[in-house]
């Protein structure tokens, strides 16, 4: 029996005394008997602690109500996470199920001639195993090289000044580098393949200055290129060269004359082009006579 039964249980027992009392207590002294129960100090403290009983009884049966109403929303957020748990274990072994893994096919008649050399950072290094390239970042992609694509465009965006004779032109922005055969830190070069190659460069002279420049070949002139300006006038040079290449040659822009300018700005006046034009892999593993 709780605190609230045991409550209005007394309670009825003492009315019950109280009528019985008033019922069989007809004279005076016991009319003057329920009076004085009535009016005692001690029989009003206990009507007044059973009242506060029953008052501290309601609380505590809210707050049981409020405690299991919280808990069962929490059994439903727990059945609903676990639910979710599950699906996702389901998911991932349907992922696992119908995932296979896809390995690229090689040509055997280019990978046969292509060795594992690639180009770090404009140093030419050479790996035992041709398969393993760890800095993707850094290193031409074997998969680029096997298939011979190899290109690259660089621009000068800033005006180079009192250059020394024979110093590289290095072209500071670079448009494309297929392969990542071009090094912009040094301004060269390095063929990844052995094969025929296609360069193209333009250099612009401001006003009243003339630049001479030239591609080279592992430091050896090929072609030269001039521009020349006089006031208020300003002109390009241009000129291409096809060059076969052997594997880790390097090409370069050089100044041709000490003491001469190079400019360069945004409007992408002096530029830096080169290509792989076909590889000697392809060429021997073709069928082509003649």
């Amino acid at each position: 029996m709780n605190v609230l039964a045991m409550t209005k249980y007394t309670k009825i027992l003492i009315g019950l005394s109280l009528i019985l009392i008033q019922d069989s207590c007809i004279s005076a002294a016991g009319l003057d008997f329920t009076s004085q129960l009535s009016n005692d100090p001690v029989f009003q403290q206990v009507i007044n602690r059973l009242n506060m009983l029953e008052d501290e009884n309601k609380v505590q049966q809210q707050q049981i109500e409020k405690l299991e109403a919280s808990n069962i929303f929490r059994q439903k957020i727990i059945q609903s996470l676990e639910q979710n748990v599950e699906e996702l274990k389901q998911e991932i072994e349907e992922m696992k199920t119908t995932t296979t893994q896809v390995e690229p096919e090689e040509d055997d008649s280019i990978t046969s001639s292509v060795d594992s050399s690639i180009v770090i950072n404009g140093d030419f290094n050479v790996h035992d195993n041709g398969n393993e390239i760890n800095d993707a970042s850094n290193r031409i992609s074997r998969q680029q090289v096997e298939i011979g694509n190899v290109a690259f465009t660089v621009i000068l965006t800033k005006r180079l000044t009192n250059l020394g004779l024979n110093q590289n032109v290095i072209f500071n922005e670079v448009e494309t580098n297929i392969g990542n055969a071009y090094n912009s830190h040094h301004g060269v070069f390095l063929a990844p393949l052995a094969g025929t190659y296609v360069f193209h460069v333009t250099i612009f002279a401001t006003s009243n200055e003339e630049t001479w420049c030239k591609i080279v070949v592992n430091g050896n002139n090929k072609v030269d290129v001039y521009a020349y300006s006089n006031v208020g006038h300003s002109d390009t040079g241009s000129q291409s060269l096809v060059v076969h290449l052997n594997q880790g040659d390097d090409v370069a822009i050089q100044n041709g004359r000490a003491g001469d300018n190079v400019y360069g700005d945004y409007n992408t006046w002096t530029t830096f082009s080169g290509f792989l034009l076909r590889s000697d892999a392809e060429v021997t593993g073709s069928n082509v006579i003649g």
